[in-house]
């Protein structure tokens, strides 16, 4: 290894994946700050790109374990992922109500729903409203057009679907 770089292979067939300019770790103390700025980026580039948790002993005793023995501290933040994203018209909101989904679709934070699988009991039963009883739900589709039951339908199955599928995520609804 060339001295001086520094270099990173997670799918390396050595077990030693990091390289410290060349530090064998016989002398721990003698590049402590180097050391520290490498062990640090390493743990943000093992913990933040590797789909697996990155153990322990790798970080402490393994491979960068022998740089020295000290605190490690490391804080950590998960980035929110949009996973379903929609629009819809206001104009819609009456039918919304009669079918019992103006507050879950609208307003759930106003009853208490913070998680996508809250919401599928309501979905259900407001798009069985919205099936079993088409003729009366088309009559609150707007004249001017925009926000009709046929359209109405198949937004609230998509999203039922997408609420099954990522149960755990958040709502985040703006008006």
């Amino acid at each position: 290894m060339k001295e001086g770089s520094l270099t990173s292979s997670p799918f390396s067939p050595s077990p030693q994946v990091l390289d410290i300019a060349g530090f064998s770790g016989e002398h721990p103390g003698e590049h402590g700050e180097l050391v520290s700025f490498f062990r640090l980026l390493a743990t943000r580039l093992l913990s933040c790109y590797s789909p697996l948790v990155v153990p322990r002993g790798i970080l402490r005793g393994g491979i960068l374990g022998a740089f020295g023995m000290g605190l490690d501290i490391s804080l950590t933040r998960c980035q929110s992922t949009c996973v379903y994203d929609t629009n819809i018209t206001h104009n819609l909101a009456v039918m919304a109500r009669e079918a019992q989904l103006y507050y879950p679709l609208w307003r759930p934070e106003e009853i208490g729903l913070t998680k996508a699988g809250e919401l599928i009991p309501f979905l259900r039963a407001g798009l069985k409203l919205l099936r079993d009883k088409p003729a009366e739900m088309e009559k609150h589709s707007p004249p001017n057009g925009w926000g009709r039951y046929i359209d109405f339908v198949p937004f609230v199955e998509r999203y039922l679907r997408a609420c099954e599928e990522y149960p755990d995520a958040d709502i985040r609804v703006d008006r």
